[in-house]
């Protein structure tokens, strides 16, 4: 018993080597080539920035020595949209796969090209590298460890023990140094800087260390921003769907969310008029096909303004065009096609 279930295992794995290396089909044993035309997959990068507020050291004391009024008082964190970009990328579209079967009329049949994807780059032609589009991956950026910075005051005022005398130093502090870029940009010291890039080190260690005081009055403010990727392949055309919302508290959330501020898609393809066969017989299959793609518009807004606006070539929109069999029947002919669209490019 064992060894006929060996066995049997043994064998089904030689018939699926055979199956899958040879082209070859299962009903009428005869030599195909299979290839797919491409649909269009769209990958939406939205980028999220999440900006946290925290209130300086001293913000009570802003009015009182610096008299800055607009301070950040608590600690807070939000969240808002910053870009959305649409990368478009082919994919093999099942519903357009097709199996020619080997003829010897048609010689342009045994060089059919196709990508490591499977898509139709032509025939007696070879498939450009570059066609082949990666899948493309994201991370969320983590913002560095900063430790907590000494506060940049004199001896007499670290040790006063009184947080109105700490802030009424870093005030002091702050006024000084402005009066030394005015005696920099004045030229109104006895000694001054050697050379231009002297002086502008001089003045950008001014403005760090202004910047660092001021910030223990009227707070500090930093971003992070955070990429995420939602991938559609659209069939048919979207209007007014929610594609995304955003959360002032979470961040990105699915369309379901009702926390969250909606942000609508609309895919419109264009029609596309062709002129139908003359006469009344109907025409016969055609062994190879290209795609007429649909100018497609896609648009991406609140409601009320437009963040995305740009027009796409759709193959999934288009119409499915035959490769006329006069060409086939030629060895000397190469044909181009589109990897991205499916569209026939030129016949040389």
């Amino acid at each position: 018993m064992k060894k006929s279930i060996v066995l049997f295992a043994v064998l089904f794995c030689i018939n699926s080597y055979v199956v899958a290396q040879s082209n070859f089909s299962l009903t009428t044993g005869e030599a195909v080539l299979v290839y797919s035309l491409p649909k269009t997959e769209l990958s939406f990068e939205i980028e999220i920035e999440k900006v946290t507020q925290t209130p300086g050291e001293f913000f009570r004391f802003s009015e009182r020595f610096l008299a800055v009024r607009d301070v950040i008082t608590t600690e807070r964190t939000f969240y808002r949209l910053k870009s959305v970009r649409v990368v478009p990328r082919a994919v093999a579209d099942p519903a357009r796969t097709f199996s020619v079967p080997f003829n010897s009329r048609f010689p342009m049949l045994s060089h059919i090209a196709v990508n490591a994807d499977g898509l139709l780059c032509g025939l007696n032609v070879v498939c450009d590298p570059t066609d082949i589009v990666p899948t493309q991956t994201t991370s969320l950026s983590t913002p560095a460890f900063t430790a907590p910075r000494p506060l940049p005051l004199t001896e007499e005022f670290m040790l006063a023990g009184s947080v109105a005398r700490m802030a009424e130093g870093a005030a002091r502090q702050i006024y000084r140094i402005r009066e030394s870029r005015i005696a920099l940009l004045t030229a109104d010291l006895d000694h001054l800087p050697a050379d231009g890039q002297s002086l502008s080190l001089m003045l950008q260690g001014l403005d760090d260390l202004e910047r660092k005081l001021t910030e223990l009055f009227i707070g500090s403010t930093t971003t992070q921003t955070q990429t995420h990727i939602i991938r559609l392949t659209p069939t048919e055309a979207v209007r007014n769907q929610v594609l995304f919302r955003v959360s002032d508290m979470a961040g990105l959330v699915s369309p379901n969310d009702l926390s969250g501020t909606p942000y609508f898609i609309n895919i419109v393809p264009a029609s596309i008029n062709t002129q139908p066969a003359r006469g009344n017989r109907q025409p016969a299959p055609a062994l190879v096909y290209s795609i007429l793609p649909a100018a497609t518009q896609v648009t991406i807004g609140d409601g009320t303004s437009i963040f995305f606006a740009e027009q796409f070539l759709m193959p999934q929109f288009g119409v499915t065009i035959p490769i006329p069999e006069e060409l086939l029947r030629r060895s000397d002919a190469q044909i181009h096609i589109d990897v991205n669209t499916g569209r026939l490019l030129n016949v040389k």
